[in-house]
């Protein structure tokens, strides 16, 4: 490993890049902050969508995850594992918040 002082030999270059490294780091710091936060909203908007479609599952007409449900309607809701209306609702919950709704 090369030693610290093999890189700084100019004082303010040092300083330059401790500069820039602390720049980085807040930036990836509030990158993963917002990351974490659109998350967590979208596991909760999933959550309330999950539920709406599991206390109408079985009417049709009422059901948001009986319209988009694979095959074109012909497997009915209240047949999907809950992981799969699930992610159903986070990626409908996802779709919604980062494009115009």
């Amino acid at each position: 490993m090369v030693p610290a002082r093999f890189w700084c030999q100019r004082g303010d270059l040092c300083g330059e890049a401790a500069a820039f490294v602390s720049m980085l780091a807040a930036f990836c710091a509030g990158l993963l902050y917002q990351v974490i936060t659109m998350a967590f909203c979208a596991h909760l908007l999933a959550c309330v969508l999950y539920g709406v479609a599991d206390c109408v599952a079985g009417d049709p007409t009422s059901c948001w995850l009986e319209a988009y449900s694979p095959g074109g309607g012909l497997v009915m809701a209240r047949d999907f594992d809950p992981l799969d209306k699930y992610l159903a609702s986070l990626y409908f919950a996802f779709s919604t918040m980062t494009t115009v709704g």
